[in-house]
């Protein structure tokens, strides 16, 4: 019996291997070890540390979630997804002298599920912080409103209770708060209002400061707001003056169109526009765009005063520019010539080109039998001559260029056939 056995006994043992070495094959075929990443978040364990010592923290970049590689059989592998996987950094890992500045807490993985079945990466991985001191400052919260209120009512008033607000966290977040503010829309209103608004923080630039480390000790603040009448009026503007020979004022405007006022009595109650005119309109002599910033409530009638929050200030453009020009074509026929008879000359040209300038009102309705021409050839000798002709036009409006024609005077011509 041991003679079966022991015979060929070499054989025998790599076979055995062979067939083991077969089967761990086909195992490994069939479900083989792969390797696969999850991303996990951080949780963080024992805050208070930080919170006792008076700091506050960031966690820097993207370090909060870490990336876990693990190798295992496909079937598991198949099962496992990121809620398999536990990490957790811990504040009790640093000493008294690390809670301050930039600091790396080691991020402990585990499995929560078929952990035998799971090797993790050895790979150590950390979450690093920012700690810093916790400052507080206290800030007057600003009240303000947005909307138009009820036709014919403004805000008059607008407070907020309380004025103050105490904001703590990180003391470089902290130092760039310049001031608050508690915003509430007044769309369509008219009675007196109490409304509770949120409290914005902003830098001395205007930006907003969010961030979820800041603490302040009333989110909210009571804004009061007290309504009173209101109209609006329209602001006209008129000039005074004459502008240089040549020119004339196109448009008159302001940078505000209307206003609204407050005020009681017949002056108020009547009131529909406010004119803004005068020697500080004055255009005498000009021949270039005026510009002048005048105060509104120079000229509001007695007993009436801009709305708060209105302008207090327009600036007036009075644009001044040259005539405007038009070009008429006349036949030369129309031209009334004296000093020599028609037989003696000839006008080469059949038609001239007549540019005329004038304001804009005037210029629309002239046309060439406003325009009379004229030219004295009496002083004209034989020759072929360029003649200016003496134009006349109505009042206000002017000739841009001098009209010339070819004149050939051949008076000789007359006395030959004679």
């Amino acid at each position: 019996m041991i003679k079966i056995v022991t015979n060929n006994i070499g054989l025998k043992i790599l076979a055995l291997v062979f067939a083991a070495f077969l089967w761990l094959v086909v195992v490994n075929i069939e479900d083989p070890e792969i390797t696969r990443s999850f991303l996990v978040s951080v949780s963080i364990e024992n805050e208070d540390v930080i919170e006792e010592a008076g700091k506050v923290y960031e966690i820097l970049g993207d370090s909060d979630s870490v990336r876990v590689t693990v190798t295992a059989k496909r079937k598991t592998m198949d099962k496992l997804s990121a809620s398999d996987f536990q990490a957790v950094a811990d504040f009790n890992d640093l000493t008294e002298d690390e809670l301050e500045g930039v600091q790396e807490l080691q991020i402990y993985i585990t499995t929560l599920r078929y952990t035998n079945q799971v090797s993790i990466s050895s790979r150590v991985k950390y979450l690093e912080v920012n700690i810093e001191e916790e400052e507080e400052k206290t800030v007057e919260v600003t009240p303000s409103y947005t909307g138009t209120p009820a036709d014919g009512y403004l805000v008059d008033t607008i407070t907020a209770n309380p004025e103050k607000v105490t904001v703590s966290g990180p003391e470089t977040v902290v130092s760039k708060i310049s001031y608050a503010q508690a915003e509430v829309d007044v769309t369509s209103m008219s009675s007196d209002v109490d409304i509770n608004a949120d409290v914005v923080l902003y830098d001395e630039s205007g930006e907003v400061i969010a961030d979820d480390r800041l603490t302040i000790d009333s989110d909210t603040v009571k804004v009061s707001i007290v309504f009173s009448e209101q109209k609006t009026v329209k602001l006209t503007y008129s000039t005074e003056g004459t502008p240089a020979s040549g020119y004339e004022v196109v448009d008159v405007s302001g940078n505000v169109s209307e206003v609204s006022v407050r005020g009681a009595g017949d002056e108020f109650e009547g009131l529909d526009f406010v004119i803004i005119s005068g020697y500080d309109l004055n255009v005498d002599g000009q021949s270039q765009t005026v510009t002048k910033t005048l105060s509104i409530a120079d000229y509001l009638p007695d007993g009436v005063s801009l709305a708060e929050g209105e302008p207090e200030e327009v600036t007036v453009t009075i644009s001044i520019e040259p005539y405007s020009e038009k070009t008429l074509t006349i036949n030369t026929s129309n031209i009334d010539v004296s000093g020599l008879s028609s037989d003696d000359y000839t006008i080469e040209e059949s038609s001239v080109s007549v540019t005329v300038s004038a304001p804009e009102d005037v210029i629309s309705s002239i046309d060439s039998g406003d325009i009379e021409m004229s030219m004295d050839l009496s002083d004209y000798s034989d020759g072929t001559h360029t003649v200016t002709v003496d134009v006349t036009l109505p009042d206000d409006v002017e000739l841009a260029d001098d009209v010339t024609v070819t004149v050939v005077i051949d008076s000789a011509s007359d006395d030959n056939e004679e």
